[in-house]
C-alpha cells in the first residue's frame, strides 16, 4: 500500500479572530505546544512575563538543533508547555497573529503537538510559513476540514512523492 504524503500550507497568516479560532481548535486537537528561543541575548521583559504566565504549565526545555520545520547547526532552547483552556488564552493575549511569534518581542515558532509529540501545525514565523503534514488519512482530512471552517484561514495542498 502506497501512502501519499501531503503538506497543507496556510496560504495567509491567521490573524485576529481567525488566529483565536485556530488556537481554540489546536486546544481541542493537541496536548502540547512549543516555543523556541534562538537568541543568546537577554530575554525581553515581554518574554519574561510570558514565561511566568506559562510557568505552571511548563513541561520541559531542551537544547535542540532541530524542531518541527527547522534544522540548524546550533542549539536553541525549545520550551514545551501543556496546551489547555488557560494556556490557549495566554497565547491569544500575547499575540494577535501566528507570525508574530518572533524574537526578541516573543519566543519563536509556535508549534502545536498532538499525542506523542506529533506536530500538528508547524510554524516558521520569521519566514511567514505554516503547514500541516502527513499521510493522507481520515485524521488529517478532519483537521484540514476543521481549519477550512475557520473564516480567514486559507489552505493549499501540496502532494509530495
Amino acid at each position: 500500500m502506497i501512502k501519499i504524503k501531503s503538506l497543507w500550507i496556510l496560504s495567509k497568516e491567521p490573524t485576529g479572530k481567525s488566529y483565536e479560532e485556530l488556537i481554540d481548535l489546536a486546544a481541542q486537537i493537541c496536548e502540547e505546544f512549543i516555543l523556541v528561543r534562538r537568541s543568546k541575548e537577554p530575554k525581553s521583559e515581554n518574554v519574561d512575563n510570558l514565561l511566568k504566565e506559562l510557568g505552571k504549565f511548563f513541561v520541559e526545555v531542551n537544547q535542540q538543533s532541530s524542531w518541527p520545520g527547522t534544522e540548524t547547526t546550533y542549539c536553541a532552547e525549545v520550551y514545551y508547555f501543556k496546551l489547555n483552556y488557560v494556556t490557549k488564552e495566554i497565547l491569544k493575549k500575547y499575540s494577535k497573529g501566528l507570525y508574530s511569534w518572533i524574537e526578541p518581542t516573543l519566543l519563536q515558532d509556535l508549534c502545536f503537538l498532538k499525542k506523542d509529540r506529533k506536530p500538528w501545525i508547524i510554524n516558521i514565523a520569521h519566514e511567514k510559513f505554516s503547514y500541516l503534514e502527513g499521510s493522507f488519512n481520515e485524521d488529517i482530512i478532519q483537521d484540514v476540514e476543521a481549519l477550512n471552517n475557520i473564516v480567514g484561514i486559507e489552505i493549499e495542498e501540496l502532494i509530495i512523492d
